[in-house]
């Protein structure tokens, strides 16, 4: 069952995202392909165009991503779909993971093709160089490149999971749940912001080398030494967030195994 479930969630999310697919990597291939011509005033402008075209699209993709996240989730629990998902012979534990799972899953998806796009206009040849340069010319160069795209998911994982705690919180109330869960979404999350920078300045007590990013001038951080600092918080950052990340998801199923009013 969790399969099929798995199925027809990734399905609803991906139905919108195959337009904000299909737009930038057409993007990528005409801009690739018009920057092959001699240069000119339009091909100049056409592939300035393309480039900056195309990471407009990514955060589109990226929040249309989330919203149907949420949106699929409140229609499964508290919308239209939730007095359907009773009548199933499959428990709220199981209805969640489908979710949860369905967020690891397209997420990791439109980061690779906003990434694979980015290569093919800016050229695959010359990212590779630049990659090939960073890794050998910066110390930890792979494992930091690693750490930043890891960051960046894990970012957007827990972004989506306070969205769903809020919503799951927010209807608890007899009245108002789209504001109420608003407002605990926002709380959670900079709450959970406040809580890295304690984390990072408790570091740096430790660590005064870390401390540096509160005293120092952020443009001194492009030296060896501040690309081994910059690798440190970012560590310290994937490892809060992985622990933010399984908490939520522990408290949502807890919260959804007390059971929910349907609207």
């Amino acid at each position: 069952m969790l399969k099929k479930l798995l199925k027809y969630d990734l399905k609803s999310i991906f139905k919108p995202l195959i337009i904000f697919y299909s737009i930038i990597i057409f993007l990528a291939i005409f801009g690739c392909f018009i920057h092959r011509f001699n240069s000119s005033a339009l091909t100049a402008f056409l592939y300035d165009f393309c480039s900056g075209a195309i990471p407009g699209f990514a955060i589109g993709a990226i929040i249309n991503n989330t919203l149907n996240l949420w949106r699929l989730f409140h229609a499964d629990f508290y919308g239209d779909h939730a007095y359907l998902m009773r009548t199933l012979p499959v428990s709220s534990k199981a209805l969640y993971l489908s979710k949860f799972l369905s967020v690891l899953i397209t997420i990791f998806t439109t980061l690779v093709i906003v990434m694979f796009s980015l290569m093919i206009i800016y050229g695959a040849s010359d990212v590779f160089t630049n990659l090939e340069h960073i890794i050998t010319a910066v110390p930890h160069g792979l494992s930091l490149i690693i750490m930043i795209g890891l960051l960046i998911y894990l970012e957007l994982i827990f972004a989506a999971q306070v969205g769903t705690t809020s919503s799951i919180l927010g209807h608890y109330t007899t009245k108002n749940h789209a504001l109420r869960s608003v407002i605990i979404g926002f709380t959670i999350y900079l709450f959970a912001s406040a809580f890295i920078l304690l984390i990072v300045f408790l570091a740096g007590l430790i660590n005064p080398e870390i401390m540096r990013i509160f005293t120092e001038d952020l443009h001194t951080f492009g030296s060896a030494n501040g690309l081994e600092i910059f690798h440190q918080i970012s560590l310290i950052a994937i490892i809060v967030y992985s622990t933010f990340i399984t908490i939520t998801y522990l408290l949502n199923q807890k919260l959804l195994a007390r059971g929910v009013d349907v609207e």
